[in-house]
């Protein structure tokens, strides 16, 4: 331990020798940013500072968790109906007091409905990964991008020329370098 602490005085002596600050030498990390948005979303886009994007992360993922758990109410319906028409259709010789509960859907349809709504349902966890998965790529790239200095002097613009001699258009790029 003590060790580390002589190695770490002498460090930061030699940093403030050479009229560096700590800033300059730690740089801004892609890694923690990744690890900090997989630990609690939205904590990367802070330690980016870019702020505004925690409550974009959070309403994606509230959709889609939204989306999920209303596909799920209506799955578990169209099973509870799936079931009961099930029920109808095994018993109904042996006790004929029973009274069809959905006399215009036959069983296979309801069959296909509860499939399709626990697609559905499974479609809300996959856009919920999708969601956590973008806000982590997102901040791994703004990390990356943190310290890119984008200068006025470089500039890059469409251009539109039309010739009227010749009647032709002309479509390109002007790259400006000051």
């Amino acid at each position: 331990m003590l060790k580390f602490g002589l190695a770490l005085f002498f460090t930061l002596v030699s940093l403030f020798l050479q009229g560096q600050t700590m800033d300059s030498v730690i740089h801004h990390s892609p890694k923690k940013a990744a690890l900090k948005s997989t630990y609690l979303p939205g904590l990367g886009q802070a330690y980016n500072q870019q702020y505004w994007k925690i409550p974009v992360a959070y309403a994606l993922m509230g959709g889609a968790l939204l989306y999920h758990f209303d596909q799920k109410k209506n799955y578990d319906l169209a099973r509870l109906n799936y079931q009961s028409k099930w029920f109808y259709e095994q018993n109904k010789a042996t006790q004929p007091q029973l009274i069809d509960p959905f006399p215009s859907s036959s069983l296979s349809s309801l069959s296909t409905e509860k499939l399709k709504l626990k697609n559905s349902k499974d479609l809300g966890i996959i856009l919920l990964v999708l969601a956590y998965g973008l806000q982590i790529a997102d901040a791994t790239v703004d990390a990356h991008l943190f310290e890119f200095n984008v200068s006025d002097d470089l500039s890059l613009r469409p251009t539109f020329n039309f010739d009227g001699a010749t009647n032709s258009t002309q479509l390109g790029l002007s790259l400006r370098i000051r």
